[in-house]
């Protein structure tokens, strides 16, 4: 299902071999979210859904593609 969004964008990224820091990227929103919630953090609470859960793994993409 992301292949093809990453044959679009290809020329965007920095990265040699986006599928597989794809892949990477999946694995740690992943871990995240069962981390969360293994941990019963309160993901109803706005301020934990705006503050690091969804930033820090938005910066870790990015920087991982070579976005900007």
């Amino acid at each position: 299902m992301l292949l093809p969004v990453l044959r679009v964008k290809r020329k965007e990224f920095r990265h040699p071999n986006p599928e597989t820091a794809t892949l990477f990227l999946l694995a740690l929103i992943g871990g995240l979210t069962r981390d969360a919630l293994l941990t019963c953090a309160a993901l109803t609470d706005k301020k934990f859904e705006c503050g690091p859960f969804v930033t820090k793994p938005k910066r870790a993409a990015f920087g991982c593609l070579g976005l900007k």
